[in-house]
C-alpha cells in the first residue's frame, strides 16, 4: 500500500473470477498483513461474519 489514503485494504474474491486470490497476492509483493485481509466468497462458511471480524481487525 503506497497510497497516503490508504489506512487498510479488504480484498474480497468471490472464488469464480479470473484473478484468484492466491494468484493475486503472487503479484502484490510484499504487503502488510496486518493493513491488507483478504476473503473468499466461495470458501467462507459465513461470508458476513468473517468480513465483519476481518474489518474490525482492520479498524484496529
Amino acid at each position: 500500500m503506497l497510497h497516503p489514503n490508504t489506512a487498510a485494504i479488504l480484498v474480497m474474491g468471490l472464488g469464480c473470477e479470473n484473478n484468484h486470490i492466491a494468484e493475486f497476492k503472487k503479484v502484490l509483493g510484499d504487503y502488510d498483513e496486518e493493513r491488507v485481509k483478504f476473503i473468499a466468497v466461495q470458501e467462507s462458511g459465513d461470508e458476513i461474519s468473517e468480513v465483519l471480524d476481518l474489518v474490525e481487525e482492520l479498524v484496529d
